[in-house]
């Protein structure tokens, strides 16, 4: 017992720390300037990329988002990932009267559907298109979203102007919303507005690690720098995670954090299992030092549950108030982090919401989390691999 004990307030003085630095990171990231946009035209050109499979039914408010941007100086590129539905041709009908712009006095094409290569390297499905449509594109600038995407008519505009000098890569706030309301799409949300407030905060640490391949930017000359995707093409996900940790090596990253840059995102249930075991799978990709980081606050989340389970078993009153406090001092350190940040990213969180999510942490993360790592990572309705051929 006295061992759990000792764990226990270890583990706490490790994760106020982490509390800590994650604070000092929002914090950073709020003092950060922004670039002015002109109003004359003489702004960065900027294509937007999206890799689309199966998504006719997304694709049409999509396209009405995208097409209403008070930024002028984009294009948009809709890349095909060989779906089996009407994707293309619902695509290509939306833009029927809407498609003729004039950028830089010259007429030119606002928006361009294509299909992706044909996948001869065996790259992730989704980062082979995406780079079909990065070799496509005229713009200095890639900013990638996903078809479930609905981003503000400020979108372009609020990630453009976050390239100051020496930024080559800006990530931004992608907000979960549910089809279908109800209290665990709400808890969904906030579990991803708190992973949002991880990303914002590393990045102001210039340690990024993380980011949302619904709302991600990068200049195009550092894409090529890196060459491209590189070693991690092969792999079924992280066309964002991977490439920011590698962009930070080459120039500076930010965040997006007026209420502008946002994207809301529309999560269906049956899409929500899939989209965490590729973002489990990634992991094993990331450098020591977050894994590390990873394992640490696993442990001590674990040694919270186990203790919880000893006094309970035993009766040890004196032992269950101990925990209890450990428990409440994790939870205010949690509630601390998600108040900053949240009020950073213009979003707004409910307090009972938070703490019934503090009890779920532990199957989550002991339970669920595990299970994520049995049977096949899928992306839409293909079979990528196994998490036995990633380890």
């Amino acid at each position: 017992m006295d061992a759990l004990i000792y764990l226990m307030f270890l583990g706490l003085l490790i994760y106020a720390l982490i509390g800590f630095l994650v604070t000092f990171g929002i914090m950073r990231v709020s003092g950060r300037k922004k670039q002015s946009i002109s109003a004359n035209g003489s702004n960065p050109s900027v294509s937007v990329i999206v890799a689309v499979r199966n998504e006719e039914d997304n694709i049409p408010d999509l396209m009405d988002c995208l097409l209403s941007q008070s930024y002028e100086n984009y294009e948009v590129i809709i890349v095909d990932d060989n779906s089996t539905d009407s994707t293309r041709a619902v695509a290509e009908k939306r833009i029927i009267g809407k498609n003729s712009v004039t950028i830089d006095g010259r007429s030119t094409t606002r928006v361009n559907v294509i299909p992706a290569k044909e996948n001869l390297l065996n790259w992730g499905p989704k980062k082979n298109a995406l780079h079909t449509g990065i070799e496509f594109s005229k713009g200095e600038i890639i900013l990638t979203t996903d078809a479930d995407c609905r981003p503000s008519k400020d979108w372009i505009k609020e990630i453009v102007s976050c390239y100051e000098d020496g930024v080559g890569c800006v990530a931004g706030y992608t907000k979960l919303e549910s089809a279908r309301p109800g209290f665990l799409e709400k808890l969904k949300g906030l579990e991803g507005l708190a992973m949002a407030i991880i990303a914002m905060s590393f990045i102001g640490l210039k340690k990024p690690y993380i980011a949302g391949g619904g709302n991600f930017s990068y200049r195009k000359e550092l894409y090529k720098k890196l060459g491209g995707f590189g070693e991690n093409a092969v792999v079924a996900a992280g066309d964002d995670d991977l490439l920011v940790q590698k962009a930070s090596k080459l120039a500076k990253v930010s965040y997006a954090t007026s209420g502008g840059s946002v994207v809301r995102s529309v999560l269906k249930n049956d899409h929500y299992i899939d989209r965490k075991k590729r973002h489990i799978a990634v992991t094993k990709h990331y450098s020591f030092e977050f894994i590390a980081l990873g394992a640490i606050v696993f442990a001590f989340i674990s040694v919270i549950f186990i203790s919880l389970l000893w006094s309970l078993l035993t009766l040890d009153v004196i032992f269950l108030k101990i925990v209890l406090v450990v428990f409440l001092l994790k939870i205010l350190v949690d509630i601390f982090v998600l108040d900053l940040g949240s009020r950073l990213l213009n979003d707004k969180y409910n307090l009972f919401e938070v703490l019934f999510t503090e009890f779920l942490v532990f199957p989550y993360t002991l339970i669920l989390q595990p299970l994520s790592f049995i049977g096949k990572i899928k992306w839409k309705d293909r079979s990528l691999c196994t998490f036995m051929t990633l380890l």
